[in-house]
């Protein structure tokens, strides 16, 4: 069996202790394509690590406290390297 695309969503609820209602909610979905080679459970650990850090980077914003968000996390989970805009499963033999 060959995996061609991975979806994962992560969703919290934010509560107040002062009311039995939810204030709100944060949910972040992402999907990836998986290429022939890649190992499928680390690109869906990449993706749940992804996705936790930018639902809790946007629950701590919405409490008021974007300098905790901030320095948590600074990358949301993506790579500290930029991205060079070419994928790698694309390249031909000659230009790898």
């Amino acid at each position: 069996m060959w995996v061609k695309t991975v979806q994962v969503g992560y969703r919290r609820k934010i509560q107040s202790h002062l009311s039995q209602y939810p204030l709100g909610e944060v949910e972040f979905v992402l999907w990836a394509d998986v290429h022939p080679g890649d190992d499928l459970n680390q690109v869906c650990q990449q993706l749940w690590e992804t996705a936790k850090a930018n639902v809790h980077h946007q629950v701590l914003v919405a409490l008021g406290r974007q300098d905790e968000a901030d320095a948590r996390f600074p990358n949301l989970g993506l790579p500290e390297e930029p991205w060079n805009g070419t994928d790698p499963a694309m390249e031909t033999e000659d230009e790898q």
